[in-house]
């Protein structure tokens, strides 16, 4: 092998130098790189953007009396420029004037790290009102302050002006009024929010005020702000923002919300409930948990139950996240008591998976979640105390009585699908993971045609792939995120039966995703004749290393 000469080893580069080394401050940021702060630049982004602002609200409400606070959203249609603006107003405690300038214009300056201001907060980074401030065409926050007045900030495209001191000492109220314009430069399919979009962030709001109650109202405005809502310093501007909220149409309101109609079209339960039960716990000095609350609802003939939760005012619905988790084997330990068959309580404590479902909210101080979109809740802490304090509900009388019940409704399926799988382990000898052991599969989005044989099921690669569904027909289109794409199971001359066994391994966390697939389809190992939940499925993912010989 040749060796390098000295000249050669030490030519120096002149070509990179400290000037190439430089970096952005502020909002500037944020519109470099708005994907890595928003989960999409098309609808879904919008509501994220949108989100964070209501979160900020919803934070500082959940600190007041019940019954003194009130949040309003009014969406203002501004169809001649093709676009909207939403307006966002709270009654809490108002943002410090003397921190508000870094509050929206500079990333990791928050009220929300540490325990002093916002024990139980969704925020973690400092960063989503800034990711709103960023992002939006035209952005202003007001703040009221008991006895400090009130101040103001207007960010245009990412630049801002320096704190306004609005001339409103006659104001004797607090809270804070967000109004945001989203960036046509930035977001996609701005006229297809405000034409039917923003149903996403309605979603959300229902899912805030099924635990707790919120006072939200979501108003429509057909028609622009006021153009002298960006500009005005005086007490006009006050106003023109009441004014916006009054003349809105409100088409959601908490007061009016049907919680159960709603959780049932969410988990899409058909058959009443045949039980239902409700527990909650307000704890003190355990170092962290606050309180929870636990709805255990179970409908006959449910084969898969549902999950939803919430963690800090944060959707959580992963069944494999702590709040839903100890519950569960909580319920799965107290259940197996009641089973006076030894071979059927092993089977029952190790493969059973329970067809309740479960609605779970908790407050836990410093809660950490996995990702920057929080999609799953993970605490050792966390889950030493709730256990603790569950076990000693489930030996109370009332967790005796609400056990005993529960069991009476579970006996004859858990009977069933011992039988069951006795069955199917004498076909596999033992060697696969039991269909009752299954998660319900997480990311899928089930068609809802009663006429399965027009139903079709796309297995997309990521969240990306699967897109915001704008256009798509929920009665006939299934979706299911793969969460990449999964690793092959068939080898070249295999046969069927050992192909089924491969895809059943037990204990092989690379064909899960196989049979969780298997789950929503409908496919059943005891009986491969079944009819499906699908007539066709379609699998949307890169070409990317996939081999062409085992495609």
């Amino acid at each position: 092998m040749s060796q390098l000469s000295q000249e050669q080893i030490f030519i120096p580069d002149t070509s990179y130098t400290d000037e190439h080394i430089q970096g952005d401050t502020g909002l500037a940021i944020i519109r470099r790189r708005p994907t890595g702060f928003l989960s999409d630049l098309e609808i879904d982004g919008q509501h994220h953007a949108i989100y964070e602002l209501i979160a900020n609200s919803l934070d500082e409400i959940a600190l007041m009396v019940s019954g003194t606070g009130l949040i309003q959203i009014t969406l203002c249609l501004d169809k001649t420029n093709g676009t909207y603006q939403v307006v966002i107003s709270d009654n809490g405690r108002g943002i410090p004037l003397t921190k508000m300038y870094p509050a929206v214009t500079s990333p990791h300056w928050s009220g929300k790290f540490g325990s002093s201001a916002y024990g139980t907060s969704a925020g973690l980074y400092g960063l989503g009102m800034k990711a709103a401030a960023g992002t939006a065409n035209r952005f202003r926050i007001i703040s009221y302050r008991v006895g400090e007045g009130s101040g103001s900030l207007f960010v245009e495209r990412g630049a801002h002006n320096e704190l306004i001191d609005l001339d409103m000492t006659h104001v004797h109220r607090r809270g804070v009024t967000y109004i945001w314009e989203p960036d046509p430069s930035i977001f996609q399919k701005i006229s297809e929010y405000a034409e039917g979009g923003f149903e996403i962030t309605l979603s959300l709001l229902k899912k805030y005020v099924f635990f707790r109650s919120y006072p939200i109202q979501f108003k429509l405005v057909d028609g622009a702000v006021d153009d002298r809502v960006w500009s005005c310093t005086n007490k006009e501007l006050e106003t023109l923002v009441d004014g916006i909220h009054s003349h809105g149409h409100t088409i959601w309101e908490e007061a009016t919300h049907d919680r159960d109609d709603w959780i049932r079209h969410y988990w899409n339960v058909q058959r009443p409930w045949a039980f239902r039960h409700r527990f909650s716990k307000v704890i003190k000095d355990t170092g962290g948990l606050e309180d929870y609350i636990v709805n255990i609802n179970y409908a006959k003939f449910s084969e898969v139950g549902g999950r939803f939760g919430m963690v800090n005012n944060v959707p959580i619905d992963e069944a494999r996240s702590d709040h839903f988790k100890v519950l569960n084997d909580q319920l799965i330990d107290f259940l197996g008591g009641c089973i006076q068959d030894k071979s059927i309580r092993e089977f029952f404590l190790s493969s059973y998976r329970l067809p309740v479902h479960l609605a779970v909210d908790v407050k836990f101080q410093g809660a950490e979640f996995r990702g920057t979109t929080k999609e799953g809740f993970v605490s050792p802490v966390f889950r030493e105390i709730y256990r603790t304090d569950l076990n000693i509900y489930f030996k109370s009388d009332e967790g005796k009585e609400l056990i005993t019940t529960l069991y009476g409704f579970l006996e004859q399926d858990i009977i069933q699908r011992y039988k069951q799988s006795q069955k199917l382990a004498t076909n596999f000898k033992g060697n696969f993971r039991l269909f009752e052991s299954l998660n319900y599969p997480d990311n899928h989005i089930p068609a809802t045609a009663k006429d399965r044989s027009r139903a079709e099921l796309f297995l997309v690669e990521g969240k990306s792939a699967g897109g915001s569904r704008k256009g798509v027909d929920p009665e006939i289109a299934g979706q299911y995120v793969l969460g990449g794409k999964p690793l092959n199971a068939i080898r070249t001359g295999m046969t069927p039966e050992q192909i089924r066994r491969e895809v059943l391994t037990k204990n092989d966390k690379k064909n899960w995703i196989y049979q969780d697939i298997f789950t929503i389809i409908g496919w059943d190992a005891r009986n491969p004749g079944s009819a499906p939940n699908y007539k066709n499925v379609f699998l949307l993912t890169d070409a990317d290393k996939i081999c062409p010989s085992r495609s």
